[in-house]
């Protein structure tokens, strides 16, 4: 999805994780201020951008079981997979943390009560100097 810059990727973001996050603290996470923000907001919202905002209710089915999924991370050049897993060790989400070989560098193996707290790790990391990609991949089904 293309937005007009950074900022405005870094707001969406912000709603990700909490669409009734308020204006003035959007503005504090990146950086602007409460008028800009809510303008951007507006324009990204007339531009069909931000399509709506929504509840993340949790499945019936669920019954309290935790919802699984795995973060995959491309590091930037000049950095190894320890200099992000420090960072990410107050997320008690993560169940293994795996080096892989090839194109991808890490692939963390998570278990979280519901979307926002994947999210808040996807954002984080979004944002780290030390990561280039950040994929996030929601377990859907699991078979025996």
């Amino acid at each position: 999805m293309n937005f007009k810059d950074d900022i405005d990727s870094q707001i969406i973001e912000v709603l990700k994780i909490n669409a009734r996050e308020k204006v003035s603290d959007i503005a504090r996470k990146v950086n602007r201020s409460r008028t800009a923000v809510e303008k951007r907001i507006n324009r990204l919202e007339s531009a069909g951008i931000i399509k709506g905002y929504s509840a993340i209710v949790a499945a019936e089915e669920n019954d309290g079981d935790k919802l699984r999924g795995f973060v995959i991370i491309q590091h930037a050049d000049d950095s190894q997979c320890e200099d992000i897993l420090s960072d990410v060790s107050n997320f008690n989400i993560i169940r293994k943390k795996s080096s892989v070989y090839g194109e991808l560098d890490l692939i963390l193996d998570v278990e979280y009560s519901n979307l926002e707290e994947l999210m808040e790790l996807k954002y984080f990391l979004t944002n780290h100097p030390k990561v280039r990609n950040v994929i996030i991949a929601p377990v859907i089904k699991e078979w025996a």
